[in-house]
């Protein structure tokens, strides 16, 4: 069944046009929805640790706020999920933008930078190959998004920024 655009425009996918088109990595942009219920949480779970399975590298942007489901991000679920100690984050940065790469012998590194509400974006590693990624900035297509909302969600969301 076709899915609804909503779902569909939370993550990027890039492929290999070398290799059939096969997929070799996955943005996704965690949105409040994924954090509010458990069945969309463990359903957002579930997808990273299968795509990581399948040798699928993956970043996770997750700069919504903590639930009582996910208080401190993504990036600490998919640790317990590997039983690797998950990281304290850093006080007053509950958020983070994790790049997790596969590596041939299906090893799972992460690259995290935490973030605080209404930090700058960072610019972030996209593995394309173990040990091969191409460096992705975050903030300048947050920027573009951001300058052409209405004016009212631009107050909204520039009181979060400390941007007007």
């Amino acid at each position: 069944p076709p899915y609804p655009y909503a779902l569909l425009a939370r993550q990027i996918t890039i492929r290999d046009s070398l290799r059939n088109d096969r997929v070799v990595a996955v943005i996704e942009l965690v949105s409040h929805a994924n954090k509010a219920s458990r069945p969309h949480s463990e359903r957002f779970i579930e997808k990273s640790l299968s795509l990581l399975a399948r040798g699928i590298h993956l970043m996770v942007i997750d700069v919504q706020p903590g639930t009582s489901l996910v208080p401190r991000g993504f990036h600490e679920k998919i640790c317990e999920a590997y039983a690797a100690p998950p990281p304290a984050p850093p006080e007053g940065r509950p958020c983070q933008a994790a790049s997790y790469e596969v590596l041939p012998t299906s090893v799972v590194r992460a690259h995290v930078v935490p973030l605080g509400l209404g930090d700058r974006l960072p610019e972030m590693p996209v593995f394309l190959l173990p040990q091969r990624f191409v460096r992705l900035p975050l903030e300048a297509p947050y920027e573009e998004a951001f300058a052409s909302l209405p004016r009212k969600f631009k107050g909204l969301l520039g009181a979060v920024r400390g941007a007007g």
